[in-house]
């Protein structure tokens, strides 16, 4: 192997080391953030905010203009938290709502 493919390849161990290493501490965060996320307070339906969107617990408990498949499990703006049956929602930042929730945001998960 020639000195200019040594030092190529040094290069390259070195790039990939420091990219690893940055990532260690993303890694981390990721793991602490879903830590958080399950120890957020779930959304009320007497709060102000959830009111303002309609929210309800329970999707089939919900008044005129939800569709059928309309839950806060089949919404873009909902990620599960846990064992699945909570999550966070977009529109309500720091609180936890129903995976069989439901609220006039809803809009449907793509795909």
């Amino acid at each position: 192997m020639s000195s200019h493919s040594n030092e190529l390849s040094r290069r390259r161990f070195l790039k990939l080391s420091a990219v690893g290493l940055a990532a260690i501490p993303a890694l981390s965060l990721l793991t602490q953030r879903k830590a958080y996320a399950d120890e957020l307070p779930m959304l009320q339906e007497s709060d102000t905010q959830a009111q303002a969107m309609h929210y309800t617990n329970d999707a089939t408990k919900a008044g005129d203009g939800r569709q059928a498949n309309a839950f806060c499990h089949t919404c873009q703006l909902f990620t599960p938290v846990g064992d699945g049956t909570t999550g966070t929602c977009q529109v309500f930042p720091g609180k936890r709502v129903n995976h069989n929730g439901w609220c006039v945001a809803w809009t449907q998960k793509a795909g």
